[in-house]
């Protein structure tokens, strides 16, 4: 199954913001000016968020992913380490993916090769991802839950979280009226990614 976090050819893009809350802080907010939309459903936007896994002590990390969910759109949210420092995560840069792809959630291990899938219906979906690490911050097990219940719960991969992960990558691919990208670093350690 391929993933839409690769590079691909642009036909047009919304406009991306990204909100960065580090602590208490006051929020930083980017706006990139893009080409109109494109009339085409294979429409793609992707930004890319600067951070450091290994600042923080918790040992919960926590990620939520919101979208207007359908079985022909997907959303990816990648992490991984910018090895080149191009400021992208290129396929081999990226250890772990969580999204929505056509109809279901899933998450994958690029590492392990581990990946998972519980499907849902078209909506307004929220994901809540919680992942708690062992005492050398691998990934020790997922509680992961949306609006029906759990949809993964249980022991994952270690390599599902790398303290030296540097970039996160978030991809939406197919949204109806999309607006943009909207990326928040919460309170504790973690990300709560809106897709508009």
């Amino acid at each position: 199954m391929n993933f839409p976090y690769e590079s691909l050819a642009y036909k047009g893009l919304p406009i991306i913001m990204v909100m960065l809350l580090p602590s208490i802080s006051l929020a930083q907010r980017i706006t990139t000016d893009a080409p109109a939309l494109s009339s085409y459903a294979d429409t793609e936007a992707t930004t890319n968020v600067v951070f450091n896994a290994g600042d923080s002590d918790d040992r919960l990390f926590r990620l939520s992913l919101e979208l207007n969910a359908t079985a022909d759109n997907n959303a990816s949210v990648v992490f991984g380490t910018d090895a080149n420092a191009n400021g992208v995560l290129d396929r081999e840069e990226a250890d772990a993916v969580v999204g929505w792809d056509s109809g279901s959630w899933f998450y994958q291990d690029r590492v392990t090769g581990a990946e998972a899938h519980t499907s849902r219906t078209d909506g307004r979906r929220r994901l809540n991802w919680e992942l708690t690490l062992n005492p050398h911050k691998a990934a020790k097990s997922v509680k992961a839950t949306d609006a029906n219940g759990v949809v993964f719960t249980g022991a994952v991969p270690a390599a599902l979280f790398n303290p030296d992960w540097n970039l996160m990558q978030v991809t939406a691919r197919g949204l109806t009226d999309p607006s943009g990208i909207v990326v928040n670093q919460v309170l504790g350690w973690g990300f709560n990614v809106i897709l508009r």
